[in-house]
């Protein structure tokens, strides 16, 4: 069942929607250690890290900006809008352990997330106990002084089934003066589950520690100051839902949840020549807590009718105390780069879904955000699904979306501007799904289109003078095609192949759009010998990328292609060794501009399971 591209929980194949859903057996087939790794294989979709484990990695859907994407952990949005990236999230920071699905929606989301998904939706769906008592213990070392250890178990003590997850991971130097370290707890609760009640509660705790090269350095190549940048953060959330089944025609949800996040960050600065900084030194902390309640009810009319409806309340509050040492640039003194905003926004929203066929399902929505400062704003979506055979169906969806500025572009004190209006997205996909033999083996092709308008960026006459300024500038159109298709050769064979065109036009300029490739896809290749030994490679192809570092006149990365080898054997259903020989053909690439990936690198543990 996906729970996120809806407002009714509905299985994949019934959903207008662009849904990837990513299992746990996926992830356990991957022996992936970062949701970076297990994103990468989807289509529509480039993810990128600045060097290794310790520098910022990023997803962007369908070419829109990573903070265009509305990450969430069972529904509880984490994306932090005091960070000077707008509001994206770090994907280093989140871990597999304790997943059982990642549910992965493309296109405009407004209608049901409000802000923030203008190009699309990540969904963490993580496990949850049940009657059976279990528990997994995993040990894992590898190169570059990597270092996991997990410990999960879940079960039942009545009236409470539970699950807890327990994972720590670091990464000594991988590139140049590189590290990073990550503690992870999570905690489910279903404490009452009755016929038709249930109550439930999310918990997750992770404490990060970073050190790499700034952003937009140059990175252990070109970087002229070399020393790097810590990154030390603690995000908490938890949530509370019920669900209350009034009749078979009739629930209503109720859920209530906080998320928390400190940062403390000391970096460098980044100089463009010798003792010319054209990014000055900076010391700071910030914190921001968001708390989120949601009703929502939804009732079956008729087989072929049913609506949704609910209402959404949020308050945000983000702060941030430190320094800016303009002493370089020539100021007298360092700049306190203090702020402290809070923002409220209720807003409401309704979706319907209607079978006017026995072939054609209808999905309609819309939501009325009210922020606290900014005009109100509707977010409108129309899908829809035709059946044209057995074997083919047909998709088109379109809708409105919209982004609040983030805390740190309205509260900065050297760049921000309280006067900034929100981005907007118009957007929507046509495709087509072909089941070609038996055994669920599908070719999927979809065309989409974004137009995303008063993008927030530096302005560019006032920075000739020497003023650094945000504001709403550009408007860019984003077309593409994404494809991918499953096949199962064979029993124990199966193979899956995904690609991605990106078009972009910057409007009244002919610079291309930051990091995102033209052409990007790879093959997956599974085979499963005896139900004991599970081989699986991953072969990625990523094009050429425009970049811009500062300390050089390079700006585009190079094409590349990289093979990653797993191997996971089961001698019983007790015990698990396997092993990963991660970039085996030792590519020598970038995904940022100075920032190089690791070469040739493994990893290899076992895993106890009763």
């Amino acid at each position: 069942m996906v729970v996120t591209a809806a407002a009714f929980p509905a299985q994949g194949g019934e959903l207008s929607a662009n849904v990837t859903i990513i299992t746990r057996e996926d992830i356990e087939r991957q022996q992936a250690v970062t949701v970076s790794e297990i994103l990468t294989q989807v289509p529509g979709l480039h993810v990128d890290e600045s060097g290794a484990r310790g520098g910022l990695s990023s997803v962007y859907i369908r070419g829109g900006d990573p903070n265009f994407t509305a990450i969430m952990i069972d529904g509880i949005p984490i994306n932090d809008p005091t960070n000077a990236r707008g509001g994206s999230v770090d994907l280093s920071s989140l871990t597999p352990e304790n997943i059982e699905r990642i549910e992965v929606v493309r296109g405009p989301a407004s209608s049901l997330y409000g802000s923030d998904p203008m190009a699309g939706v990540i969904n963490i769906v993580t496990r949850r106990g049940d009657k059976e008592s279990r528990y997994r213990f995993t040990l894992e070392g590898g190169s570059f002084g990597h270092a996991r250890g997990v410990l999960d178990t879940s079960g039942s003590a009545a009236p409470v089934n539970y699950s807890l997850s327990l994972a720590y991971r670091r990464n000594d130097e991988q590139v140049d003066r590189d590290k990073f370290r990550l503690g992870n707890i999570g905690l489910n609760l279903d404490l009452l589950k009755f016929r038709n009640f249930s109550l439930r509660l999310t918990s997750q705790y992770s404490n990060t520690s970073a050190r790499a090269f700034p952003e937009g350095s140059g990175g252990p190549r070109f970087a002229i100051l070399r020393d790097t940048e810590r990154r030390d953060a603690q995000d908490f959330l938890t949530g509370l839902r019920v669900a209350h089944e009034i009749s078979r025609q009739w629930q209503q949800d109720l859920s209530a949840a906080v998320f928390l996040r400190s940062q403390s960050v000391d970096s460098p600065g980044v100089q463009s020549s010798r003792d010319i900084f054209a990014i000055p030194p900076a010391n700071f902390d910030t914190s921001y807590t968001r708390y989120h309640f949601l009703w929502k009810s939804n009732y079956r009319f008729t087989t072929d009718w049913a609506l949704a409806g609910g209402v959404q309340l949020s308050r945000e509050r983000g702060e941030r105390e430190g320094f800016q040492d303009l002493r370089v640039l020539g100021a007298p003194d360092n700049m306190k780069n203090d702020f402290a905003i809070a923002r409220f926004t209720p807003a409401a929203f309704m979706e319907t879904n209607v079978s006017a066929t026995e072939n054609l399902k209808a999905t309609a929505g819309v939501r009325l955000d009210l922020p606290e400062r900014f005009h109100s704003e509707l977010s409108p979506k129309l899908g829809l699904l035709y059946l044209a055979s057995s074997k083919t169906k047909l998709r088109l969806n379109v809708g409105r979306a919209f982004k609040l500025p983030s805390i740190n572009a309205l509260g900065d004190p050297l760049i921000g501007d309280r006067n900034l209006k929100p981005e907007t997205s118009i957007g929507g996909d046509v495709g087509i799904e072909q089941f070609l033999f038996e055994g669920g083996q599908v070719l999927k092709v979809t065309y989409f289109y974004n137009r995303f308008s008063r993008l927030i960026d530096l302005d560019p006459e006032l920075a000739q003078q020497g003023v650094f300024k945000l504001a709403n500038l550009s408007t860019v159109e984003i077309q593409g095609i994404e494809t991918n298709v499953t096949i199962r050769p064979y029993e124990s064979v199966n193979a899956k192949g995904y690609f991605t065109y990106l078009h972009s036009d910057i409007k009244n300029s002919d610079q291309p759009l930051r990091n995102r490739p033209r052409f990007s896809g790879g093959i997956v290749l599974e085979n499963e010998f005896f139900e004991r030994l599970v081989v699986r490679m991953n072969l990625s192809a990523v094009g050429k990328k425009f970049d811009l570092q500062i300390p050089t006149t390079r700006r585009s990365t190079e094409a590349y292609v990289k093979a990653d080898l797993a191997l996971t054997f089961s001698p019983n259903r007790w015990w698990s060794i396997f092993g990963v020989l991660a970039n085996l053909t030792n590519a020598k690439y970038e995904d940022y501009v100075g920032f190089r990936a690791p070469g040739t690198n493994f990893r290899f543990g076992m895993t106890y399971r009763h």
